[in-house]
């Protein structure tokens, strides 16, 4: 069963990542607070779990490395160690080797490299010398002493799904024999000689073991995770609960009772002398679904995830797209033939596969925390390297959008962080002399705004050096004589190649990377720009929308073409009167309520021919703090739109981000307001804008 192992592997490979990020993250936290107990016990569980399921896949390099670093952890857990800043700094490269590890043995399935096995040798060192062990015993050895063990009865029976989904019985074997000293085993296979018919992928088998181990009654049954809920498990301690043993036993069919304890060396039934008279330690035995799995459960809340693939998951909310669009194509042919009970029926169709898409989309949507809480050790190694104390404070982290965007949102935070540490926080001595503390803050935060997501990234520094970048920004060219606003002085930062900085560093200074934050931002159907008063540092806020699949948006129509407006931007509508329509065009603005409000005539921006209509409509959008009047022919309602890409021949059009089918299978283009907007401004000195300008590649 390759491809079954392989789906169990791409399980234990997820899982694995998942727990080295929450390890890095408690290690992070516990550098600052060394007392705290739960984030210790948290990395203890971490590299406990990754060594266990590892196990299972012979995956021994990963196993004998995390052992190596467990028996640390052991230490540090029990307080005869103090996690002090070295410590600290040393488990969080051992977090990467394991993470390295993890990648080569498990994702590439090969061998260590030369080159990992030469970075792992001194942390085998480094580990010893902060009292670890100084070398790895077998895989899996217990770290109690011989005193500590325990006499285990585990019973378990696999169930017929076991193969298919990867698993083999016996590396469930392998792994509890390296816990401690087999006793007696008893291979299981009364169900494979009753099945009928035998069916060659089902599994039909079980074992009971008896064995002599120092660990708990948790740690064995967590070795059953992967078959959590499929398999039947029992687990005994003989010591404490001999009682419940035997009456575990006498619930068993008399016969199975009979061949399990000639198995075990035991007598049936049991004499009274081998049932004590005890109140028992535990009432019941753990079972992988009555008791072992629920803590599991609650521990780590896996019982709550189902995994699902990216492609299958985009595949259904195409279909649901694909869905809204023969829907309303439908809805319009039952209106057309006056049919009003297929038009009910049609809309009520509609509303619920609008939901089925609105849930599909739901199921992409993650808290941007998770990206958020990587950058803690960006920060941290960053300012160490630069001689800098920078702390990073993070809100907004349970803020949810489309997982699509948060993966694309990583690269350009990652470098607005690393330019924030390098440029915008003074080093100490500075700080200290101006009067500020010591120690640098940056804030990331995130919001929900208006049907968008708002990222913001602060630094308490100096501020932008408003001179400076005047200065350069002439000496290239990109500003003239005039003086700019502060709107237009900050914009130039993204100019490509544009940088102050005296000097290069590894992180910046280069003038290649701020145009590529913008460039992709702006691919995302988003905005960035740029905060600093003098003196109070400087803000990056990035606005989003919260899906890439869809928007709700207002349909308007201009000489017979279709055309969506993000309802987002759209802050009212109103009649623009056939007489006002000459003088308005004239003058390029309309008076609303005591504000000139500029006006974009959609026509004549796309060049559209044929007849205005006697009466037209002004759209009112606005985006990033600006405002205009958008002229179209008529106003069709509100429309969720499934949003659909260009292609590449249209990738470079300004002020079309995509296109959509209406249910009639006419073609609409989703208008990219901020492009329009930043165009109006652009051309706001000519009275009036050619419509030729309009379709230059960006």
């Amino acid at each position: 069963m390759p491809m079954n192992l392989d789906a169990a592997l791409q399980t234990f490979i997820a899982e694995a990542r998942e727990l080295l990020q929450d390890m890095e993250q408690a290690l992070l936290r516990l550098e600052s607070e060394p007392a705290d107990a739960h984030c210790l016990a948290a990395v203890f569980r971490a590299a406990h779990t990754i060594k266990g399921s590892a196990g299972l896949f012979g995956l021994e390099p990963l196993v004998s490395f995390a052992h190596v670093l467990e028996d640390l952890l052991d230490r540090l857990r029990a307080g005869a160690l103090p996690a002090d800043r070295e410590r600290v700094a040393l488990l969080l490269a051992c977090n990467d080797h394991l993470s390295a590890l993890l990648e080569q043995v498990a994702v590439r399935r090969s061998a260590p490299t030369a080159a990992l096995l030469a970075a792992e040798q001194p942390l085998r060192e480094r580990l010893a010398a902060s009292g670890g062990q100084a070398q790895p015993s077998a895989a899996a050895a217990p770290t109690h002493s011989a005193s500590e063990s325990r006499r285990w009865h585990v019973s378990v029976r696999f169930g017929q799904d076991t193969f298919r989904h990867g698993m083999d019985p016996l590396s469930f074997l392998r792994y509890l024999d390296g816990l401690g000293q087999r006793e007696a085993l008893a291979l299981y296979d009364q169900a494979l000689a009753e099945a009928s018919p035998f069916d060659p992928e089902s599994c039909y088998l079980g074992f009971d073991l008896r064995l002599q181990a120092a660990c708990e009654a948790t740690t064995l049954a967590d070795a059953f995770g992967f078959v959590e809920g499929e398999c039947q498990l029992a687990i005994f301690d003989l010591g404490s609960d001999a009682q419940g043993y035997a009456a575990w036993l006498e619930q068993l069919p008399p016969a199975h009772a009979q061949w399990l304890c000639a198995a075990m060396g035991e007598p049936w039934p049991l004499p009274q002398a081998a049932v004590p008279a005890m109140e028992p330690t535990v009432a019941a035995p753990p079972t992988a679904t009555e008791q072992a799995a629920p803590a599991r459960a609650d521990a780590d809340g896996r019982r709550a995830w189902v995994r699902v693939r990216a492609d299958k998951l985009e595949a259904l909310i195409n279909l649901a797209g694909e869905l809204i669009t023969a829907g309303a194509g439908a809805r319009l042919l039952a209106e057309a033939q006056g049919h009003e009970p297929m038009t009910e029926a049609t809309v009520a169709v509609n509303a619920l596969v609008e939901q089925l898409l609105e849930g599909a989309l739901a199921m992409r949507m993650v808290p941007i925390g998770e990206t958020f809480n990587r950058f803690h050790r960006t920060v941290r190694d960053v300012s160490q390297a630069l001689g800098k104390d920078i702390e990073l404070v993070v809100s907004g982290g349970d803020t949810e959008l489309d997982k699509a965007l948060v993966e694309q949102l990583g690269d350009p935070l990652m470098h607005l962080l690393r330019n924030a540490m390098d440029h915008g926080i003074e080093a100490p001595e500075v700080r200290l002399a101006a009067g500020k503390p010591a120690r640098g803050r940056l804030h990331l935060a995130a919001c929900h705004d208006a049907g968008n997501i708002v990222v913001e990234l602060s630094d308490d520094g100096a501020g932008l050096d408003r001179s400076r970048i005047l200065a350069k920004a002439r000496e290239r060219g990109l500003l003239g004589a005039a003086e700019p606003s502060d709107r237009e002085l900050l914009a130039v930062i993204f100019e490509p190649g544009f940088s102050t900085a005296a000097t290069v560093t590894n992180l910046s200074g280069r003038g290649v990377g701020m145009d590529v934050v913008k460039r992709n931002i702006t691919s995302l159907r988003g905005s960035v720009e740029l905060l600093s008063p003098a003196g109070q540092g400087t803000t990056v806020r990035i606005r989003l929308p919260l899906t890439l699949a869809m928007i709700d948006g207002l349909l308007v129509e201009a000489a017979d073409s279709a055309y969506v407006i993000p309802l987002s931007m759209v802050h009212e509508c109103m009649e623009l009167a056939p007489a006002e329509r000459s003088t308005l065009r004239n003058r390029g603005h309309v008076d609303l309520r005591g504000e000139v409000l500029p006006l974009v005539f959609l026509r004549d921006h796309f060049g559209l021919q044929g007849a205005a209509p006697r009466r037209e409509n002004i759209v009112v959008i606005r985006a990033h703090g600006l405002k205009a009047g958008l002229v179209v022919d008529r106003l069709l309602g509100e429309y969720q739109t499934v949003i659909k890409p260009l292609g590449p021949l249209f990738s470079g059009v300004r002020g079309v981000s995509g296109s959509s089918v209406l249910g009639s299978g006419v073609v609409a283009l989703i208008l990219d307001v901020p492009a329009l907007l930043k165009h109006l401004t652009e051309c706001e000195s000519t009275s009036f804008i050619p419509s030729s300008t309009f379709f230059q590649a960006v």
